[in-house]
């Protein structure tokens, strides 16, 4: 899924940057003559707000300074000659004392007198003033010489050379201490500085700046018969005052913007409109810049393609290091180590999931593994301790009767698991030596209690009688009763009389011992009996035979004859006869020790699955 994403997005951004290739090839020319335009726009305005300012901020300060030293008309007169000399683009100022003169200009006129009224400063629109003349502002160009006295229209200073100049008059209050108007400074602005601002900013022929009031008047036109002339008064440019394209044309003299980028700012002090129009170019140069930032805009297009592709293969692949550090943390151990989140619904979310799920399982098994472990540990150490205490239980001193020479017994006992139900046991009372081996049925602890209980029995009742077959019908007749698990034992109890030789013996379905004697070694052949445990009043039998000095006797249980090798072939019972043959003139241990390593090497590693007792003992007379 995740590599149809990428193929998809390869495509999308392939299609995207074609058609952004075709789309830059055409707006790029457009965007730099914009460019170029709004830059020359910006700038003719910054310059012309710069003057006025600067106009403004001298005005102002002399009005302050008129007002601080009173009304004193010759002051005044000083006062603004200085604006005059040092102001290069202000052509005359002078101060009007009375709003009831009327200057020939109306709109000056009212200008004069909202000044009054509103105690504001304002500018008011272009007119034309002349050099050296007496009548008002407009009609004589030159206010009339009145005495100060008078307070009506004092001439404070002269004009500029110039014939007819075009102007602008910034108005501003004379405040006296009481805060009333005592006059109006007013100082008229050569208009001529707006094409020093416009012809710096051209730098071709092909590049039109124009500056123009809210009514269409022309204050800078590259047309300089056009100033202080409305755009009616254009006979070349068609008038459609209804349409706003119509009206800037007009203003910048062009009829056609339909291959030209227009644009206008409005100066907000004065409300002038400065609009600069730049034809759409097609040179040489141009089409070599636009065809280089076409290649530039393929190639980074193209390494943008790689890098997210890149960076998306990177993105989606980074959760699979840090879910890779998180199973390397949990397979050495550290279970709790939490898998980093994965956002969305993808195949590696999928994997996330699943390696959580993967985590809680592996926690729940390794709690209840301990536990079992733990569990397992405690019932080992408690099959150790029955272990223990049932070697304890069997005869393990050997030489078993050291001041003794008419005996040679030796016994062994290997459990398959922890604890086993075999058992031998033997003692000596009155010259008699008693002995026992059994096979309990089954395996581990209950075969090991079963065992003890058979071991016990066999001493109490050993005390009392020297009948073979009573022993073993007191261990039947105990072991019967509340037998509820219905186990039971083999057992073979012999009595030997030190003196004479004559062994007595109870076979209860044990496996028959076998006899060497010097002339033979062969299987005894006892009378068939039950297991101990299996009716509680059986009649069991005693039988005897009488040994001759150094005649030996080999008692076992199932697990020597029934040993199995890998191929699943028992020991039995002639490999059993045969060693005991080859051994029958070692010593009981050796014996023992013998036909024990004979079955190991029988069994050749196969696991021993029963228990493996043997009890050797040579009469010596």
């Amino acid at each position: 899924m995740s590599f149809r994403i990428n193929m998809v997005l390869i495509v999308v951004m392939i299609i995207l940057g074609l058609s952004f290739t075709n789309v830059m090839t055409v707006i790029v020319g457009g965007v730099s003559n914009m460019s170029r335009m709004s830059t020359m726009e910006k700038v003719v305005k910054k310059d012309i707000e710069d003057n006025i300012n600067n106009v403004e901020n001298v005005v102002k300060t002399v009005a302050l300074i008129a007002q601080q030293k009173g009304a004193d008309s010759g002051a005044i007169m000083q006062i603004c000659d200085s604006i005059v000399v040092r102001t290069p683009d202000i052509e005359r100022a002078y101060v009007a004392f009375s709003d009831s003169d009327n200057y020939g200009n109306k709109e000056l006129d009212e200008c004069i007198r909202i000044v009054k009224s509103k105690k504001i400063s304002l500018w008011s629109g272009p007119h034309y003033v002349a050099k050296h003349s007496n009548q008002s502002p407009v009609t004589t160009l030159m206010p009339s010489q009145i005495n100060a006295k008078d307070k009506s229209v004092a001439t404070l200073s002269t004009s500029k050379n110039a014939k007819h100049n075009a102007v602008t008059t910034f108005l501003t209050p004379l405040i006296n201490e009481k805060g009333e108007v005592i006059g109006v400074l007013c100082a008229d602005i050569n208009l001529d500085w707006l094409k020093k601002i416009a012809d710096k900013e051209i730098e071709s022929g092909n590049a039109y700046i124009t500056v123009a009031d809210r009514e269409g008047l022309f204050l800078y036109n590259r047309d300089s018969s056009l100033i202080m002339k409305y755009v009616s008064e254009a006979p070349e440019i068609p008038i459609d005052s209804s349409k706003v394209i119509g009206f800037m044309c007009r203003l910048v003299g062009v009829k056609d913007v339909g291959n030209s980028s227009m644009s206008s700012e409005v100066i907000a002090k004065t409300g002038w409109i400065v609009t600069c129009v730049v034809p759409l170019g097609d040179n040489n140069d141009m089409t070599m810049i636009i065809t280089l930032l076409v290649i530039t805009m393929l190639m980074l297009l193209i390494l943008a393609i790689v890098s997210c592709i890149i960076l998306t293969v990177n993105w989606q692949l980074r959760p699979l290091g840090r879910i890779a550090e998180a199973a390397n943390a949990i397979s050495n151990g550290d279970f709790s180590y939490k898998i980093p989140e994965v956002s969305g619904h993808s195949d590696i979310s999928h994997l996330r999931n699943s390696f959580v799920a993967m985590q809680q399982e592996l926690v729940r098994y390794i709690a209840d593994l301990r536990n079992t472990t733990e569990k397992k540990a405690g019932m080992e150490r408690d099959l150790h301790i029955a272990s223990q205490i049932q070697k304890g239980l069997l005869p393990k001193t050997f030489p078993a009767f050291p001041d003794r020479n008419d005996i040679d017994i030796y016994g062994l006992v290997v459990p398959a698991k922890e604890v086993g139900g075999d058992i031998f046991d033997f003692f000596m009372r009155d010259e008699k030596l008693f002995f026992l081996i059994g096979d309990v049925s089954g395996k581990g602890v209950p075969a090991s209690l079963f065992m003890m209980v058979v071991g016990h029995l066999f001493r109490n009742v050993g005390r009392y009688s020297n009948e073979p077959s009573i022993i073993v019908s007191g261990i039947n007749s105990e072991l019967a009763n509340g037998n509820d698990q219905d186990m039971f034992c083999t057992l073979f109890c012999g009595v030997l009389d030190m003196e004479t030789g004559m062994l007595s013996y109870c076979n209860a379905g044990h496996n028959a011992p076998i006899l060497m004697t010097k002339g033979s070694t062969d299987f005894m052949k006892p009378c068939t009996n039950l297991p101990a445990g299996a009716i509680a009043d059986f009649s069991y039998q005693t039988e005897s035979v009488q040994m001759q000095k150094d005649d030996a006797l080999f008692l076992y249980t199932d697990g020597v004859t029934e040993a199995e090798n890998k191929a699943m072939e028992l020991f039995g019972n002639s490999h059993t006869l045969g060693i005991v043959e080859l051994l029958k003139d070692a010593s009981m241990k050796e014996m023992a020790d013998g036909v024990f390593d004979a079955v190991k090497t029988f069994a050749d590693g196969n696991e021993q699955s029963d228990d493996i007792t043997m009890l050797c003992l040579r009469w010596k007379g």
